[in-house]
């Protein structure tokens, strides 16, 4: 319904001592598609402090371990065989994954050097 929330969860491993957690720390996906979309702006990205939060409520403030994204909710492949591979740049070609963040957009920026000279 028009209430349903996906929940993203943080889960961690190994243990916490003076604030550094001494583990993993997991990003759990459920294929919420508007995690930090930009059709939600100017507040796209307070997802990210209120994870911070949740992480300095329960005591952590580094972390001596990886950060996994887990989008293992799906079993199959986000997009489809048989779907025309000229959608698939649109954004009804877009495909469903356990992780999708900033509207799957992601941003590159290139600069050169002055003219004349080598790389």
């Amino acid at each position: 319904g028009e209430d349903y929330r996906f929940p993203t969860t943080l889960e961690y491993d190994g243990s916490i001592e003076n604030g550094l957690l001494k583990g993993n720390l997991y990003i759990k996906g459920s294929g919420d598609p508007s995690l930090g979309s930009a059709h939600f702006a100017p507040d796209h990205k307070r997802f990210l402090q209120e994870w911070i939060s949740a992480l300095k409520k329960v005591g952590i403030h580094k972390i001596q371990g990886a950060v996994i994204a887990d989008e293992s909710i799906f079993d199959t492949e986000g997009t489809s065989l048989k779907w025309v591979g000229e959608d698939m740049g649109s954004y009804y070609g877009a495909g469903s994954y356990g992780i999708c963040v900033f509207d799957n957009l992601y941003k590159l920026g290139l600069q050169t050097g002055a003219p004349g000279t080598r790389p």
